[in-house]
């Protein structure tokens, strides 16, 4: 089963089904900037190129590859977690991102790693593993950015698994000219996501989110804007009983 993981162990529906009349008033008890700050984050939000962590051992290194890819705007972030290691939120490392990003955990699939190259092919990405040994095709300049691509980072000090190695769609790899053999994999995620990120906004090719992906996460950010929002909710149910 593919969990997504929200900011809150439990996201009421209100929260996340737009009902318009609650967000205009939710939006009287945020400030304009706060508003417009929102929609400009939301112009530079893409599902072109997502990040994938598999089966990492240290989740410190997972939560800092959350923060990564939402710093460069990436929407989606998908966790191939190991048996029994349930991604936990971890607010010192992240500083906020889990509640700006869609975290998509495959822990309690069956087969965990193809479940996840899978569900990504069926979405239409195209799937590129990593390896700093493997002959690899392509580079973060020279990947093919025509459709959407995922990558997928394997874990520390093993690397990729077989598993997905046979279902990718190719090696990227991170140019390296010293002796040491690789490098963090919290400091590889931005080496491949600053290149690429880049290369897909200035490319004549549809990254943006539709506006109806905008509409939706617009409305489930307003409430992270908030001190007490589902204080403001009960208010707003208060106001007119005939509301849900």
């Amino acid at each position: 089963m593919i969990k997504l993981i929200r900011s809150d162990d439990i996201v009421p529906d209100y929260r996340v089904e737009i009902n318009l009349a609650l967000q205009n008033y939710i939006e009287s008890f945020m400030t304009e900037s706060r508003i417009l700050n929102l929609k400009k984050v939301l112009e530079n939000r893409m599902r072109h190129l997502c990040l994938v962590a598999e089966n990492f051992i240290d989740e410190h290194n997972i939560h800092a590859m959350i923060r990564t890819s939402e710093c460069f705007g990436l929407q989606d972030f998908h966790n191939i977690g190991q048996k029994n290691m349930q991604l936990k939120k971890n607010k010192s490392v992240t500083r906020g991102a889990f509640q700006w990003t869609h975290i998509y955990d495959y822990t309690d699939c069956e087969e965990p790693t193809l479940a996840c190259i899978k569900n990504l092919k069926a979405q239409g990405y195209k799937v590129f593993a990593t390896s700093s040994h493997l002959d690899a095709a392509y580079t973060p300049d020279t990947i093919p950015i025509d459709q959407p691509l995922a990558i997928l980072m394997g874990k520390e000090h093993e690397g990729i698994s077989d598993i997905a190695l046979a279902h990718c769609d190719g090696i990227v790899t991170i140019p390296m000219y010293g002796f040491t053999e690789s490098f963090n994999v919290s400091v590889a995620a931005s080496l491949l996501a600053q290149p690429i990120t880049e290369r897909i906004r200035r490319e004549d090719i549809e990254w943006q989110l539709s506006p109806k992906e905008k509409d939706k996460l617009y409305y489930e950010w307003i409430w992270h804007s908030l001190k007490y929002p589902d204080k403001l909710y009960h208010d707003w149910v208060q106001q007119s009983p005939s509301r849900p």
